[in-house]
């Protein structure tokens, strides 16, 4: 895909103004934010839909609807049923155990999978969780790189090395 010059300042523009809002919207969070507990968990007062919403978007990130964009485009646009299907089972998922983990968490002041692992089957789960954790942070870290970089090439024409 080809980026028109006039075209490329509507993008500048957008990506400029999607980067002030998630400052602006950062820094109100910021100034409530007191305690580690705060900071580390929202102050446990994020409302359900946004936190079905965080988890999915973290699941469903740029890269993979990228990818799956690019399969749609060299394969069909059938492909989309794998982003679609995707977010659909998560967001089911999500609905049906996101409360409970909560309130779980809530009365055991969990921070992460880990502390949950731990809970529930002993001190030893740590450790197979925090493995989990750092492949699927690691992976997602990855393809969050590749998304920033297939946005600064198509706005910038800047190399995907470069930009990763």
């Amino acid at each position: 895909m080809y980026i028109t010059e006039s075209t490329q300042p509507i993008l500048i523009a957008l990506l400029v103004i999607y980067a002030l809002v998630i400052l602006l919207y950062s820094y109100y969070f910021y100034r409530k934010t007191k305690t580690y507990e705060s900071y580390n968990m929202g102050g446990r007062a994020m409302p359900l839909i946004p936190m079905v919403l965080t988890i999915i978007g973290a699941a469903v990130g740029g890269s993979t609807v990228l990818g799956f964009m690019t399969d749609a485009y060299q394969f069909g646009l059938g492909q989309v049923w794998l982003v679609v299907s995707l977010a659909l089972a998560l967001s089911i998922f999500t609905l049906f155990f996101a409360k409970r983990i909560r309130v779980l968490g809530d009365k055991h002041k969990l921070f992460s999978v880990g502390d949950y692992a731990v809970l529930r089957y002993g001190s030893a789960a740590r450790y197979p969780a925090f493995i989990g954790n750092i492949a699927a942070l690691g992976a997602l870290t990855g393809l969050q790189f590749v998304a920033l970089a297939t946005v600064l090439n198509l706005i910038f024409g800047l190399d995907m090395t470069a930009g990763i």
